[in-house]
């Protein structure tokens, strides 16, 4: 029988190289086409790099002096903050929603995490 290895931040942390690489095409890819992607596209994009980047939704909106020099190492985390603020206020506040029951998950083994949209 193969095994695997594990892969992902839990298992290898944000500077795995796998995990870097993913991070650099998810951020350049909604960096430069997020203006032509549809709303949902953007919420699922954006939903994924925070798989892959080390700061947390709340920290990224918030105007703090530590989260400011996270920020200015990170492109990625840079590009979404100002996705967030060109959004209108209604969407804002559907990606909060969202945001926070992606954090509700419920974790049926140490590799999976099964999430339940209550929107859907």
């Amino acid at each position: 029988m193969l095994s695997c290895p594990l892969l992902g931040v839990s298992t290898r942390g944000y500077e795995d190289t796998g995990v870097e690489k993913l991070r650099s095409w998810l951020s350049s890819f909604f960096c430069s086409a997020s203006d032509k992607l549809s709303i949902s596209v953007q919420f699922a994009t954006v939903n994924a790099l925070f798989g892959v980047i080390p700061i947390k939704f709340e920290e990224l909106v918030e105007n703090k002096d530590e989260t400011t020099a996270i920020l200015s190492q990170s492109n990625a985390g840079n590009c979404v903050r100002m996705w967030f603020f060109s959004l209108s206020s209604e969407q804002q506040s559907s990606f909060r929603l969202q945001a926070a029951s992606m954090t509700n998950c419920n974790t049926v083994s140490p590799s999976r995490k099964v999430c339940f949209d209550s929107t859907l």
